[in-house]
């Protein structure tokens, strides 16, 4: 018994502990992720690491590519802004969904907007779940 009011005491009694990470715990970090994969360059980690997040450009040397993608909550019709339709031709890349009860749907397009092209995913179905992905390239 006296164990137990002891350990309850040391609980209650204790301070909360505060973590804080600093930039060199990120420096240390990184470095041993890229350890631990030497086949990837840290050049291409931090790399990614400064893009995270944004659409990426791969160049084939003739034009470039940019993709994007959308991913609504859930029943809910969302859209995306793409490029210019002067300069990019613009079309699906890949889509997925489904509608209640399991039944597969897909509910995506990429439409001329007059000056853009325009990704739109989604739709408002009770139960569904829909995202798309889009490809832009120049012309």
């Amino acid at each position: 018994m006296k164990i137990y009011i002891l350990i309850i005491l040391a609980i209650i009694t204790s301070t909360a502990a505060v973590a804080k990470v600093t930039e060199a715990d990120v420096a240390r970090d990184r470095a041993w992720a890229a350890s631990q994969n030497p086949s990837v360059p840290q050049s291409q980690i931090d790399y990614q690491w400064r893009e995270y997040n944004k659409p990426p450009n791969e160049t084939d040397g003739k034009s470039t590519y940019v993709r994007y993608s959308l991913n609504p909550p859930s029943d809910s019709v969302r859209s995306k802004t793409l490029k210019p339709t002067s300069t990019y031709i613009c079309a699906l890349s890949k889509i997925g969904g489904y509608y209640g009860r399991g039944l597969k749907g897909f509910d995506a397009n990429v439409h001329d907007s007059g000056s853009n092209w325009v990704l739109t995913v989604g739709k408002n179905c009770g139960g569904c779940d829909n995202w798309g992905e889009a490809i832009c390239w120049t012309k």
